[in-house]
């Protein structure tokens, strides 16, 4: 179980200190997921007063429409148990292919998801835009160097996040090959 962090911070004297945001998005239907957001009263105090601003309300139809598929909590726990049947034998996959091919490296790591939806990939510094473009070539894109960064900014050019969870199997096993293969690659090059 993961520790609240706000919890932390009251235990600490600050509850002020961090706003939890959540989402049914993952879980239902990307962009059609209700948002929370879970705070001190004074942060919410604070929220409520900016977010009348931003929007006339939020869409109640689609709201009721969560409520009502969600429902319960036992449909709620089903419903990410389906998630989890798609999407570890995914994660499985990209530690496999990847500890196959790039095992070695001692330069390179990978997150091994255990509820996130992305894998944060870190490489040898000065080489994860040359592994974009590289991929592109061979036909496989994904998100640019630096995307988990504020304003998409990684200084040492050596972070790079994957997406198993969208492609079919076979075009994510193949998909992950050309991705090792641009490492393995682009490493050499640096280091030629």
């Amino acid at each position: 179980m993961i520790a609240s962090i706000y919890d932390d911070c009251v235990r600490h004297g600050n509850p002020d200190r961090v706003p939890i945001y959540a989402s049914t998005s993952k879980m239902t239907l990307p962009g059609a997921g209700v948002a929370f957001i879970g705070a001190s009263g004074t942060n919410k105090t604070w929220w409520l007063r900016h977010a009348s601003v931003w929007s006339v309300g939020p869409d109640k139809v689609n709201q009721l429409r969560q409520a009502r598929f969600l429902k319960s909590p036992g449909n709620i726990r089903a419903l990410m148990e389906q998630h989890r049947q798609v999407l570890r034998p995914r994660f499985e996959l990209v530690d496999a292919i990847f500890s196959s091919v790039l095992g070695c490296q001692q330069h390179v790591s990978w997150s091994r998801p255990e509820g996130e939806y992305f894998v944060s990939l870190h490489v040898l510094p000065g080489t994860a835009s040359r592994i974009v473009q590289l991929a592109a070539v061979a036909g496989v894109r994904f998100a640019r160097p630096g995307s988990c960064y504020p304003y998409g900014r990684d200084d040492y050019d050596a972070q790079l996040r994957l997406a198993p969870s969208w492609p079919e199997k076979e075009t994510l096993r193949l998909a992950l090959t050309v991705i090792a293969i641009c490492i393995a690659k682009a490493t050499a090059e640096k280091f030629l």
